[in-house]
């Protein structure tokens, strides 16, 4: 897999949690201290997401980090 697919994969898996959760865009960029627009791209993964941000999403959402690259 290359690397665009691997963040367009984890950026989908945050937006799938995200969404499942009714957490909001908002919400969780103001938590992590980044726009909303920053955001926007990790979930469509054309900005690379940094893996303290992951660790945090992860336990956000309730997941283990492996969660956002396709694994259960």
């Amino acid at each position: 897999m290359d690397t665009e697919s691997i963040y367009y994969c984890v950026g989908s898996r945050i937006k799938e949690k995200r969404k499942y959760l009714g957490l909001s865009v908002v919400r969780l960029a103001e938590d992590m201290g980044i726009t909303q627009q920053q955001f926007n791209r990790y979930e469509r993964g054309t900005s690379r997401i940094s893996i303290h941000y992951l660790m945090y999403l992860a336990d956000m959402f309730h997941v283990p980090v492996d969660y956002f690259f396709g694994k259960e």
